[in-house]
């Protein structure tokens, strides 16, 4: 898969987590972003928009329920996988109210089957 157009930007607290998936995304010839939190993923966003994020729902200052919301208010349509450990429905149902279709329980996933998933999504939606 030729990577190198696509930008990643992953959302997640968990500073481990966040570390090793943008380290393996990077092997894989992506430009990876990083944001600890809602606002900083905002941010991120705001200077350049991603062709996927991963997005942790559970974090300080700004969640990815409340990120997602801000997007879709301010009109920003950014494909997203659901990075979460939460199997709260209610999450469930407004994330999906919120266009993410995908979630990833932390828990019943692998780094590196994230990472396939990430380059799946990308090669589905480079083709569509």
């Amino acid at each position: 898969m030729n990577n190198e157009q696509h930008t990643v930007l992953i959302v997640e607290d968990d500073q481990i987590l966040l570390r090793m998936l943008a380290n393996m995304l990077k092997e894989k010839g992506l430009i990876v972003l990083e944001a600890k939190n809602g606002l900083e993923g905002m941010a991120q966003i705001g200077a350049a928009i991603p062709d996927l994020m991963l997005l942790d729902i559970d974090m300080p200052q700004m969640d990815g329920i409340a990120m997602l919301r801000n997007l879709k208010e301010n009109n920003i349509k950014v494909s997203t996988l659901m990075l979460t450990n939460l199997t709260n429905s209610t999450y469930i149902a407004d994330a999906a109210e919120l266009g993410v279709n995908e979630f990833l329980v932390k828990s019943d996933w692998e780094i590196d089957d994230i990472v396939t998933k990430v380059e799946e999504k990308l090669l589905r939606a480079h083709h569509s």
